[in-house]
């Protein structure tokens, strides 16, 4: 039941003696099945628990957690390497991505905010009077 088409060459078509047999593969020297790429190792590596004191208390955290918190000690040290290592780590990681709060001040905020800004309206406002009678 050999079609014509079957047998035809030209492009996606290899003639028969060229085509891969089954379990034949493509790439003999390839990878190896059981080898690992950087990803792969670097997860691992990074994944692997270590104890770390923090303000006196020892805790259990993975090597990725505890290089982080090395960062941001570095970067509160004022290290500007690390504070600027820190924020582009912020923003690869979508640390920037957070909305922000709705409302961030209470009532009692602002009012204050309020009586602040009448008292700067003061100031202005006296500033504003001695420098027009000085010109007078």
């Amino acid at each position: 039941m050999s079609d014509k088409n079957d047998d035809e060459i030209g492009k996606g078509r290899p003639p028969k003696q060229h085509q891969f047999k089954p379990g034949q593969s493509g790439n003999p020297s390839g990878r190896p099945k059981g080898s690992k790429n950087v990803h792969h190792v670097l997860s691992k590596i990074l994944g692997e628990k270590i104890t770390v004191t923090d303000a006196g208390k020892k805790m259990v955290v993975d090597k990725l957690e505890g290089a982080m918190r090395v960062l941001v000690m570095k970067a509160y040290e004022g290290k500007p390497q690390s504070l600027k290592l820190l924020l582009e780590v912020m923003e690869y990681s979508g640390g920037y991505d957070q909305p922000p709060a709705e409302n961030p001040f209470t009532d009692e905020d602002h009012a204050v905010l309020m009586k602040e800004l009448d008292w700067l309206d003061e100031v202005r406002a006296a500033h504003s009077a001695e420098v027009s009678d000085d010109t007078e």
